[in-house]
């Protein structure tokens, strides 16, 4: 069966090169581990204060505050970190946008995806988009396979990359829960995980590595290509880290068409091919492709990835388009 993780990670070609499939399902219930409830993030109480989650309304205070009492001379002000500013001219990505997909595999139901943009939040005093993710199994995949995940990513307003990842799983064969923070500044992430997958010892990772700075995390990709321009033939590269890897992401423009979706019979979309590359060489099996609306808010209408065995497709069914933000 097909987790929520698993699904992205073989868009993007990264790690699971192939798909856990019905042969390798467990008919037995979601594996409850209390341990996964008790357990607490652990993460170091400088990083816990940075990159802690807030509501807006208390960040943009500390932002006042910090730019009335700080005071930068003339030679501090050249080692003043830069965040960039990529945001394109229009705003693609509204509040209260709900997408919900339909995940099949050999022309079978097996999942349904739903994504949602909540309300802006801050992190170290960055105003982030608030995504969330989460997939539960079909009813009828749920007689094999059970899962109930989550997915949360929290992305820079201006720079557009990413600060902070969270997965939760339950499913099957495994709960887990992880967290992966940028600092994007010093160029390093920290990455922590805890999992139990049936019939193993619960394992919990801790470790920080090098980063290239303003990358994406496995979520946030999909959310950055809304901002980006699609020339026809172009070929846009950014960096991605997962699990504290390093890892670039190739998108080619392929072509434009129209397509049936729930935003009309038929919706002018844009095909990208997805390729990653590590160490500079293409390291995927199969092939990934994502289709977007070719408009000022390339929704992601479609995702295909070709597997080992059959490919799985990921099509959009519902959407809610929101409403602007107050920018």
């Amino acid at each position: 069966m097909i987790s929520l993780r698993q699904i992205y990670v073989v868009v993007f070609g990264v790690f699971f090169t192939g798909m856990v499939v019905l042969s390798g399902c467990s008919t037995s219930p979601p594996l409850r581990d209390t341990e996964l409830v008790k357990k607490k993030t652990e993460l170091p109480l400088d990083l816990k204060k940075t990159f802690e989650v807030q509501e807006e309304k208390e960040a943009h205070v500390a932002v006042r505050i910090q730019k009335k009492t700080k005071k930068v001379n003339k030679k501090e002000k050249k080692k003043v970190f830069e965040y960039p500013v990529r945001r394109p001219s229009w705003n693609p990505i509204y509040f209260d946008e709900k997408m919900t997909y339909e995940v099949t595999y050999f022309g079978a139901t097996a999942a349904y995806f739903f994504l949602d943009v909540l309300p802006f939040k801050t992190i170290n005093s960055r105003r982030v988009y608030h995504f969330r993710g989460k997939a539960k199994s079909s009813s009828v995949f749920k007689l094999f396979y059970e899962m109930d995940d989550q997915v949360e990513s929290f992305v820079d307003f201006e720079g557009v990359f990413s600060h902070r990842f969270n997965l939760t799983l339950n499913e099957s064969k495994q709960v887990r829960n992880s967290i992966e923070l940028f600092n994007s500044k010093k160029e390093e992430t920290y990455y922590w995980d805890y999992t139990h997958a049936k019939g193993k010892q619960p394992k919990e990772t801790k470790k920080s590595e090098k980063i290239k700075p303003f990358s994406q995390d496995l979520f946030s990709a999909i959310h950055y290509l809304r901002f980006v321009e699609f020339p026809d033939g172009g070929v846009i590269r950014f960096p991605l880290v997962t699990e504290a890897k390093n890892w670039e992401v190739e998108i080619v423009v392929q072509k434009r068409t129209t397509m049936k979706t729930p935003l009309g019979r038929r919706t002018k979309v844009v095909r990208v091919e997805v390729r990653t590359i590590k160490d500079g060489k293409i390291k995927q099996q199969g092939k990934s492709f994502i289709w977007y609306t070719d408009d000022e808010r390339r929704i992601p209408v479609l995702i295909e990835a070709k597997v080992k065995v059959g490919t799985v497709k990921a099509a959009l069914t519902e959407v809610q388009l929101g409403h602007q933000p107050a920018l």
